[in-house]
């Protein structure tokens, strides 16, 4: 049961912060906040805002920020009005996807020399193909990442169960501390694993994760939870598990 689980600290759950495609918000406002409280978060970003802001995603990496990977073309479903034909995920195959999985790695080498450990999925879609011919791509991150996350999903996982190449990620993206409320409450209860999910910081906007929600979502750090990187929540848990065989 994970109301057993053991989470570091004596911590009752676990949380991790995400945000996704290296926007400049993160830069200019997120990552100065989380540094005053002394918390570390995933961020999942693409390699070309990456680059347009080198040195400031450097130094975020060097202050022990996990940088995830999240594709290099950023794929998604053609049901989303703004994407281009070329991103469509109807018409990739298993190899292209693949291919931008690796370049996405491979530029993250390069422009920050770390590797990514874990990826989060472009609007949350986990298939390429369409109708009949499509196929899912999680096993394409299982042999790459320690950890999948996934977007707009239910709530916490179960540390013991969960398939760590599909974690759930909940969305945080304007939405009030007490709007969360429920989903910490119930990681707390259970002594299970909520992965938050949003884009830009400290911004009251679309795609935005208000200040003062994550203000408060820091503060749990000096509480009964463990907020960690995406990829070091993973690494306890698999190591527990081993532990448990």
């Amino acid at each position: 049961m994970a109301d057993t689980f053991p989470w570091p600290e004596g911590k009752r759950f676990a949380l991790s912060l995400s945000f996704d495609d290296a926007r400049a918000s993160c830069l200019d406002h997120g990552i100065p906040l989380l540094n005053t409280h002394g918390v570390k978060a995933t961020f999942y970003v693409l390699p070309h805002p990456v680059e347009e802001h080198l040195e400031s995603w450097r130094a975020a990496a060097e202050a022990g920020h996990e940088m995830g990977n999240h594709t290099a073309s950023h794929p998604c479903s053609a049901n989303f009005h703004w994407i281009s034909p070329d991103r469509r995920t109807e018409d990739w195959t298993l190899p292209q996807m693949e291919t931008d999985l690796d370049e996405a790695t491979v530029a993250l080498q390069r422009l920050l020399d770390v590797t990514p450990r874990s990826f989060a999925y472009p609007c949350g879609n986990t298939t390429v193909g369409r109708g009949a011919q499509a196929h899912s791509y999680i096993a394409a991150i299982a042999k790459r990442f320690v950890c999948g996350r996934l977007f707009k999903s239910e709530g916490p996982v179960d540390p013991a169960t969960a398939d760590l190449s599909a974690v759930f990620g909940v969305d945080m993206d304007e939405r009030d501390y007490a709007d969360l409320v429920p989903y910490l409450d119930q990681a707390r209860e259970r002594s299970t694993w909520l992965v938050l999910a949003g884009h830009d910081m400290c911004l009251d906007k679309r795609q935005g994760v208000r200040r003062e929600t994550l203000e408060a979502l820091c503060v749990l750090a000096d509480g009964d939870a463990w907020v960690a990187p995406v990829a070091d929540v993973a690494d306890h848990i698999l190591a527990h598990r081993q532990v448990m065989l």
